[in-house]
């Protein structure tokens, strides 16, 4: 039964990521302001992974 529960479960993941990923953007109101040069991490690279 425990195979069945994380069959489920990775069915339901699944699902939720590509309904994400297919979602329409949201899109705001013209209101004139404008983003630019927007740094994140003082411009260093952002590493995402595991730790031992």
């Amino acid at each position: 039964m425990r195979t069945g529960r994380s069959a489920l479960a990775a069915v339901l993941g699944g699902t939720i990521a590509l309904g994400a990923l297919t979602a329409q953007p949201a899109q705001a109101a013209g209101t004139g302001i404008k983003v630019s040069k927007v740094v994140v991490n003082k411009g260093k690279p952002i590493v995402v992974g595991t730790t031992e």
